[in-house]
């Protein structure tokens, strides 16, 4: 069941920063300053989360058809295995194959987006086939396909899986799954609010991140792969989702029930918070 619901060793800020200076000069330096000011201090993260929270109100306000009237921080619980999709958006404007969750929170979309997409266990199999041999079979890391393709690329001087240069990145971050799988396996499927120890604090705003098609299916963006597959080898039965685009069709449905313009409103996570549909 989902509950609802630092300090780094290394080297010292100053070294880092030293460090930074002798690489990248004083740009780099200026730039991470700003980056702290903003991001890596748990002040400016309170001070944020109302005030954008009100900024996303008046863009609603404003713009009622490209932003949605839900908090963008709102956390809807869903079970795993009904996020069966994976976005992949076609769009030649596009780096890559789904939405910023940090730029596009809270916009709405209209247009074919949602049909661009494909099954999440099947685009993710290697993925997948490698957490089930190593968290339910016991098969060592080093074992399974997806990790010895991993390391594979890094030996050949690809960086790969989480940026990983060296086999002990990719141990490392093996471990650190360990981890997660320990934790939510012991404790239950938790919040990254109470779990995450990064600097950067939207991170604790990091879920599995999903977008709402025009019918109320859930499309994975691309945060929250690893965690969305162990919630599932775990029989974890209801996980926390955060959503970052919705379809203007579904958008339009949440307009109506908010309106009082539907007597039959469907069981939906993301229509919950609509008067009458809790």
């Amino acid at each position: 069941m989902a509950l609802r619901n630092s300090e780094l060793s290394g080297p010292s800020s100053l070294q880092k920063m030293y460090g930074l200076y002798e690489r990248d000069g004083v740009a780099a330096i200026a730039r991470e300053a700003v980056s702290y000011a903003l991001f890596k201090n748990r002040l400016a993260g309170r001070i944020h989360h109302p005030a954008d929270k009100l900024l996303h109100s008046y863009r609603h306000y404003r713009y009622p058809s490209k932003y949605s009237d839900a908090n963008p921080y709102k956390i809807i619980y869903v079970p795993p295995e009904e996020i069966e999709y994976k976005l992949r958006l076609d769009d030649p404007n596009r780096e890559v194959g789904y939405f910023d969750w940090w730029g596009e929170r809270n916009r709405v979309y209209d247009g074919e987006w949602d049909r661009h997409r494909t099954s999440f266990s099947e685009f993710h199999s290697t993925l997948y086939d490698c957490f089930e041999a190593h968290f339910l079979d016991g098969v060592p890391w080093a074992d399974t396909a997806f990790i010895q393709g991993v390391l594979e690329e890094v030996e050949s001087g690809n960086p790969t899986w989480h940026t990983s240069t060296s086999r002990q990145d990719v141990f490392d971050r093996c471990g650190e799954l360990d981890g997660i799988w320990n934790s939510i396996t012991t404790e239950g499927y938790r919040r990254q609010a109470a779990v995450s120890t990064a600097l950067d604090w939207r991170k604790d705003y990091s879920e599995v991140m999903v977008s709402i098609g025009r019918d109320g299916e859930y499309l994975q963006n691309a945060e929250g792969k690893h965690r969305l597959i162990m919630a599932r080898l775990a029989g974890i039965d209801e996980i926390p989702v955060r959503v970052i685009v919705r379809h203007r069709e579904w958008q339009q449905l949440r307009d109506e029930i908010r309106n009082n313009e539907r007597t039959d409103p469907p069981q939906h996570p993301d229509l919950e918070d609509l008067s009458g549909t809790a």
